[in-house]
């Protein structure tokens, strides 16, 4: 059987959503018309895909079975235009990139700007989250390539390079904090202070906690639960909570004298970047040429020793 583009965007789009009107709402149309075309996909099966409940719309097995192929056929679709547009002259294709945000900071910049002095014309859309947001955007489609300072878990996923971005997460305070007053801080007495992390499934915190417990002491107890740095970086520089961030995020704060480094060597974690795609479907010519401008910018490349 064929299957039509918008029966799938409207069934999507409901599945994400949970709700006709929210799915109606996002897709710029009206609740009946999705609701019009999510029963013409379900005739068109044979089955239904959601179960109707007074707290929204629930994914029936067959609609656990499609969501998932669904993704992939509107993907694909979309590179089908994209490849053609290029081919065509009217725009020279798009890639999709996700990281975290010590990488668009700092690294990626570099990169997107060598990227986009080959091909001018070239669309980048770049998505700033946690890694294990970014593992579930690369499952979704959302983005092309991503990249992790970790193997990426239970999903298809292949690793394509080693993106070279190196970094090292690093305890901070205000520059006032009261833990400067007297003697340097012992850690027993650090890890009595309130902390800001990320969210509970963030890889940082998760390996925070981790290093703590492998001290042989419990995590702190978190006074600010964000995934935010902006807010973790406002909120240390104003109280007595502490932070544990990239040092790249921290520069232009220490630089203005808002915060100050915790010299705890225990406390650091070094990080290396790699970059990863699906395991299945369709690499995108334009994220081909993202790959070979990380390989510009690799150490001893040409480029790099100018």
């Amino acid at each position: 059987m064929a299957f039509n583009k918008r029966l799938l965007e409207s069934f999507v789009a409901v599945a994400d959503n949970g709700s006709v009107g929210r799915a109606a709402t996002l897709l710029n149309a009206t609740q009946p018309t999705v609701s019009r075309q999510l029963r013409s996909l379900e005739d068109q099966l044979g089955q239904p895909l959601f179960d109707r409940q007074l707290q929204g719309m629930a994914l029936t097995a067959a609609g656990l079975e499609l969501l998932p192929r669904a993704r992939l056929l509107l993907h694909e679709m979309a590179r089908a235009v994209e490849a053609l547009d290029a081919l065509s002259g009217l725009k020279r294709g798009a890639v999709r990139v996700g990281a975290t945000a010590a990488v668009t900071r700092s690294h990626l910049p570099l990169i997107l700007a060598d990227l986009l002095r080959v091909a001018p014309e070239l669309c980048v859309e770049v998505t700033e989250a946690s890694e294990d947001l970014l593992e579930q955007a690369l499952v979704r489609r959302d983005v092309d390539v991503i990249f992790l300072s970790r193997p990426p878990g239970e999903i298809d996923a292949v690793r394509i390079a080693t993106a070279h971005f190196k970094d090292r997460c690093v305890p901070f305070c205000a520059s006032d904090h009261a833990v400067f007053e007297s003697t340097a801080p012992s850690l027993p007495a650090l890890l009595d202070e309130r902390w800001a992390m990320p969210h509970v499934g963030a890889t940082p915190r998760l390996h925070f906690e981790a290093m703590i417990r492998a001290l042989g002491f419990r995590p702190p107890q978190i006074g600010l639960v964000t995934d935010s740095t902006d807010a973790i970086l406002n909120l240390v520089a104003r109280s007595s909570i502490l932070g544990w961030l990239p040092l790249p995020m921290l520069r232009s704060a220490i630089d203005a004298g808002r915060i100050r480094l915790l010299n705890f060597p225990e406390l650091e974690w070094r990080r290396q970047f790699h970059a990863y795609r699906r395991g299945s479907g369709t690499f995108p010519r334009a994220a081909h040429a993202l790959v070979e401008a990380m390989s510009r910018h690799a150490p001893g490349s040409a480029r790099r020793s100018r």
